[in-house]
């Protein structure tokens, strides 16, 4: 279940009843949504330190058929980025920071070398 930070704020007048001026905007923040491979040994581990430190979405997908480790994927600069075996404290690091952004178009150092070229902005399998 995704989490939803719901901000209601009212325009118009602030003497007076909410129900006399316009209604309310609703603002909704919707996390970033983190692709796991469902099938990859280690995406247990993965799982849980997304959830435990960073504020994402976890949806857990059919292999990609890249696979050699956890494979992860997410949106980065308005297009969808896969990374592969990303097992290490500074690759999971780099991934909790990239998901923390919230305009990222930059790819972490530790995470430059475990991106899969060839699947760049490739939808999954679902």
């Amino acid at each position: 279940m995704p989490c939803e930070w719901v901000v209601q704020t009212s325009i118009g007048s602030d003497v007076g009843d909410i129900a006399s001026g316009p209604a309310p905007r609703t603002l909704t923040f919707v996390p970033k949504t983190v692709l796991v491979c469902r099938k990859c040994k280690h995406q247990d581990c993965l799982v849980d330190v997304l959830g435990a430190h960073a504020n994402v979405s976890i949806q857990r997908v059919r292999c990609q058929k890249i696979c050699d480790g956890p494979v992860v994927g997410l949106q980065v600069g308005g297009q969808m980025e896969w990374f592969e075996r990303v097992r290490s404290l500074k690759e999971i690091a780099a991934l909790v920071h990239l998901t923390r952004k919230k305009h990222s178009s930059a790819i972490p150092k530790p995470l430059r070398k475990r991106r899969v070229k060839s699947f760049a902005g490739r939808q999954p399998r679902m």
